[in-house]
């Protein structure tokens, strides 16, 4: 059996060789250096898509390579660096757990302070990978009990 992490995935999970699966109290973060306005640019679903057909709502969707519900996905930016776990408690939740561990995969991925961080509760990324031309780091999935009562 495949490891993600330190968390074996299950044969569901390796199905049809998916790039995301959805599972509860689990969370997936991405940490790096984005503008306001470009982490706007990445999110924004401007039309109608065909995820069947390989089309997808977002850039984020098309740069991660599957497609998520955007009610599970909380970001934040800040116009100067800060520590991911810093961004995490002002923009993302209050959980300190969630927050160290941000901090801690931020770091084991060589990064430093930075702009943006993206959290997606409920998803487990089978092929964690960069985005924006490496300006956004996936720092993997993890389990965590998603906020309560939103994302049940």
């Amino acid at each position: 059996m495949e490891l993600l992490g330190d968390h074996e995935l299950t044969p569901e999970d390796q199905a049809d060789d998916p790039v995301l699966v959805y599972r509860n109290d689990w969370v997936t973060a991405w940490a790096g250096d984005l503008t306001y306005e470009g982490l706007v640019a990445l999110m924004d679903e401007p039309g109608m898509a065909d995820p069947e057909a390989g089309e997808f709502f977002s850039e984020f969707e098309r740069e991660i390579g599957a497609s998520i519900d955007p009610d599970f996905m909380i970001t934040t930016t800040s116009p100067t660096p800060h520590s991911p776990r810093d961004l995490a408690l002002a923009g993302i939740s209050d959980s300190e757990p969630l927050a160290n561990e941000i901090q801690r995969r931020s770091e084991s991925n060589g990064l430093g302070d930075c702009t943006c961080l993206i959290v997606g509760w409920n998803m487990r990324m089978v092929k964690p990978r960069s985005i924006c031309g490496g300006r956004l780091r996936c720092l993997g999935s993890w389990p965590h009990p998603a906020p309560r009562p939103y994302f049940l």
